[in-house]
């Protein structure tokens, strides 16, 4: 299916979350999902988007271009399927762009491997490459697909066509256009590694 699902509609959208859907993937992809809408429908102003594609049909970045082409929101961003958010994501998000209406939310989300240290990430307009600080297990990263940005600057940079990689690419040319922020300083996204 090369085609966008709205699993969660809303007349006039903040806030357009778009979800990269493997078929294989869908224990996960129900966790989060059954996450995501219970809390977009508590809020009201949120839509979701899927793109449940099989691999191998169309790349990562095709289906990321084409999210964002159906967006009705004023700000974009991505939960991969295979991860999850806090209960509290949209309502973190939803009050930081209320306060400002800045271009980009910067984020901190966990990256967990069972077994090993839990890592934190911070996804910011103030990180001007990709890094890490291995004594204190942070990962520092521009803004990129996970951070909410203004749909209309997301929209002047498309990811490339490509599955690995498009998110970096996306990531080195959109921190020219995000200038303003609000940071959200408490971790509201957990990215699991496949």
């Amino acid at each position: 299916m090369l085609t966008v699902k709205r699993i969660v509609e809303c007349a006039t959208p903040i806030l357009s979350i778009h979800i990269c859907h493997l078929p294989e993937r869908v224990d996960k992809y129900n966790q989060v999902t059954v996450n995501l809408i219970a809390q977009a429908q508590a809020w009201g102003n949120i839509e979701i988007l899927v793109n449940s594609a099989p691999r191998g049909s169309i790349t990562t970045g095709a289906k990321r271009n084409l999210m964002m082409g159906a967006s009705h929101g004023r700000y974009s961003c991505a939960v991969d399927d295979d991860d999850d958010v806090t209960p509290h994501y949209c309502e973190a998000i939803l009050r930081a762009i209320a306060a400002e209406q800045p271009d980009c939310v910067g984020i901190v989300g966990l990256l967990v491997c069972p077994g090993k240290e839990t890592w934190s990430f911070r996804h910011s307009i103030t990180c001007k490459d990709w890094s890490k600080d291995k004594a204190r297990h942070i990962y520092f990263r521009p803004p990129n697909h996970l951070n909410p940005i203004k749909t209309e600057l997301c929209r002047l940079c498309q990811f490339e066509d490509i599955t690995i990689g498009e998110d970096r690419r996306f990531s080195d040319i959109i921190k020219h256009h995000t200038k303003t922020e609000v940071f959200i300083e408490e971790p509201i996204y957990i990215y699991t590694p496949s």
